[in-house]
């Protein structure tokens, strides 16, 4: 079956906040926010150059919580499924598996099929982000504990075994 451009992006773009994109053969896989929850209308004064379009802006309230859900459009149907939640709108997908962020589990990156079942924990460090899954390996970066900046980038094998850090102990940036 062949599925036109403009069916994809209906449903990509329905949640406004959406990222990363993932088309399979059977499915597209994306990570996205429900926006109605982030939109806030504001006064006929607002400026195009300030929004974008005129009248509306997008801001995010401190009280919304900011996870991410990544979801499965089967391409025959263009059924939207919710597989899973997580505070990071980067996955990979590699091989069958969905690789994610895990919000509950202390960003930690775990593994799953397609179907969203099957989850298994990759690598036991917390704190992850800015995880990038290739054929040879996991590229990812680990967070402070408090999260307020990053200790160092690691790479490991395509289990999360043997990690080792990018950067020497001693550069300038760990002082």
């Amino acid at each position: 079956m062949r599925i036109r451009g403009e069916q994809i992006l209906q449903v990509y773009w329905g949640k406004n906040y959406s990222y990363n994109p993932v088309l399979t053969e059977k499915y597209l896989f994306f990570a996205g926010r429900d926006s109605s929850i982030l939109e806030k209308s504001t006064s006929d004064e607002t400026t195009e150059e300030q929004t974008g379009e005129q009248g509306t802006i997008i801001e995010e309230p401190e009280n919304v919580d900011p996870d991410y859900t990544i979801y499965r459009v089967d391409l025959q149907t263009m059924e939207e499924i919710e597989l899973v939640t997580t505070n990071d709108s980067s996955f990979s997908y590699k091989d069958g598996q969905l690789y994610y962020l895990n919000a509950d589990d202390g960003d930690r990156l775990y593994c799953m099929d397609e179907s969203g079942n099957n989850n298994q924990l990759i690598i036991q460090t917390k704190n992850i982000d800015h995880v990038q899954v290739t054929q040879e390996g996991i590229l990812y970066r680990k967070l402070s504990a408090d999260k307020s900046g990053w200790e160092e980038f690691i790479w490991c094998d395509s289990t999360g075994e043997n990690p080792e850090s990018l950067v020497e102990p001693s550069s300038w940036w760990r002082k």
